[in-house]
């Protein structure tokens, strides 16, 4: 299964990636900066709420894993943004498919 990891450089997907790849699943990490990994997207999740945005990250995947979470807002990074819009966009592309 491929599986969209989104917040996979946090806290919960650092650690639910390895086991998501353990167990056999091809894990595309949804990272806020530069991604590392070849399986890796770059996602503005304060800014990434066009849904033209979200269709390309969504081809090819089977599920998705939303890991994204703040304990403070900072800037453009508010709750709002990361705990509501963003999830619900991206929800709502998963749904469109």
């Amino acid at each position: 299964m491929v599986v969209l990891l989104t917040g996979a450089s946090g806290f919960i997907g650092e650690h639910l990636a390895p086991a998501l790849r353990a167990a056999g699943h091809r894990v595309i990490a949804a990272v806020h900066g530069n991604q590392s990994e070849a399986d890796a997207v770059t996602v503005d999740y304060a800014r990434d709420f066009d849904p033209s945005v979200w269709k390309p990250r969504l081809a090819g995947v089977d599920a998705v894993i939303n890991a994204v979470g703040i304990l403070c807002e900072r800037g453009a990074a508010t709750f709002d943004a990361l705990h509501v819009r963003a999830p619900r966009l991206l929800l709502l592309q998963l749904e469109d498919r």
